[in-house]
C-alpha cells in the first residue's frame, strides 16, 4: 500500500500527503494489531451475546406463563444484568412478540 510504504520512507504521518495525519495513525494501528492494512481485516468478537441459549429457554418458558410481559420484566426474570433494549434484540432473535 503507497500509504504505508510513503509512511516508511519518511517516517511521518504528517508527510504522507493527501491523507490526514490521524488516518494513517489507525491505519499503522491497524496493521500492528491485525496484520493487514485492508478493509475489513479487523477481526471480529464471534459471539459476544448477553443472553446464552439457556437464557433464550427461560425467556420462552416466562413469555409463555406472561406473555404481556415487558422488556423490562423480561429483564428482572434473567435473575441478571440486562437492559431492556438487549431483551429486545433477544426476543426478536427468537422470533418472539
Amino acid at each position: 500500500m503507497s500509504v504505508v510504504r510513503t509512511y516508511e520512507r519518511c517516517g511521518s504521518s504528517a508527510e504522507v500527503h493527501g491523507c490526514s495525519e490521524s488516518w494513517v495513525r489507525r491505519l499503522l494501528q491497524q496493521g500492528r494489531e491485525h496484520g493487514s492494512y485492508e478493509p475489513g481485516s479487523k477481526v471480529r468478537k464471534t459471539s459476544s451475546r448477553i443472553c446464552t441459549a439457556e437464557d433464550g429457554l427461560r425467556i420462552r418458558q416466562f413469555i409463555a406463563e406472561k406473555p404481556d410481559a415487558t422488556l423490562v420484566e423480561v429483564a428482572a426474570a434473567l435473575a441478571k444484568p440486562i437492559h431492556p433494549s438487549t431483551v429486545s434484540r433477544t426476543l426478536t432473535r427468537l422470533n418472539l412478540p
